[in-house]
């Protein structure tokens, strides 16, 4: 991903009215976090290094039941390989769910 790529998307992200927040994680707070979450497993942690680790964005939606127009929305823009994640169940607490 370019660096005007990343821009692009993270504006596009941010000013999409399905998305609540967006945040960008680098490679390198990719890796840190996964060093954190196998921190039980050394030899994993050691075979895996930063750069072979994703950039991504961690979008948090409005509502979760729009998480398939939002996938149909980015998943062929410049710079996005693919799009993870899926409907979160409803919750009743927040109205995401509705």
């Amino acid at each position: 991903m370019t660096d005007q790529q990343r821009l692009d998307l993270h504006d596009a992200l941010r000013s999409d009215p399905l998305v609540r927040s967006v945040t960008f994680q680098s490679r390198d707070e990719a890796y840190a976090r996964f060093k954190e979450m196998y921190r039980n497993s050394p030899d994993l942690v050691h075979a895996v290094k930063p750069e072979q680790m994703p950039e991504s964005f961690q979008v948090t939606l409005t509502r979760a039941k729009d998480y398939s127009e939002l996938v149909a929305n980015f998943h062929d823009r410049d710079g996005v390989d693919q799009v993870l994640g899926g409907p979160c169940p409803a919750r009743s607490d927040s109205g995401e769910g509705e």
